[in-house]
């Protein structure tokens, strides 16, 4: 749970930190996009928040649900700059730590006492993080 935690907290800034960098440019009609933009460190919050609370199996669903999601956009990114011939730097690391966010959390996960619903609890984490995503994606073009 350590390890999901740390790779959670070490997200939000890794993940926050272009759209920060996007509303200190100071460039005219972003500010609606960058801000819009931030609700996707929300559910890194969560995670801790659940994992805090005693829900450490809702939290670790969620967890390995978002951290998918998230390793595809960095890795995504990462080779779109490998590509273009730019320095990878924040989408390597941020490929890294998603990677490691979920595979300590499935960890974790398997690694509890199981119970009846744990198949669709884990679904369940990787269809709040699809959806919410969907939902992010819908604020940031209907911002622009």
């Amino acid at each position: 749970m350590i390890a999901v935690s740390i790779a959670a907290a070490a997200s939000i800034p890794l993940t926050a930190a272009p759209y920060v960098s996007l509303l200190l440019s100071g460039r005219p009609n972003v500010v609606p996009v960058a801000v819009s933009s931030l609700l996707i460190v929300v559910p890194y919050a969560v995670v801790l928040f659940r994992l805090w609370m005693s829900a450490e199996k809702k939290g670790l669903a969620l967890a390995a649900g978002w951290g998918t999601i998230n390793f595809v956009v960095f890795f995504a990114a990462l080779l779109i700059r490998l590509r273009v011939g730019t320095l990878p730097f924040r989408a390597l690391l941020g490929s890294l730590v998603q990677g490691g966010l979920v595979a300590a959390a499935l960890k974790g996960y398997l690694g509890m006492r199981r119970e009846p619903k744990d198949g669709k609890r884990l679904v369940l984490g990787f269809v709040e993080a699809v959806a919410y995503f969907t939902l992010i994606g819908f604020i940031v073009v209907l911002s622009v």
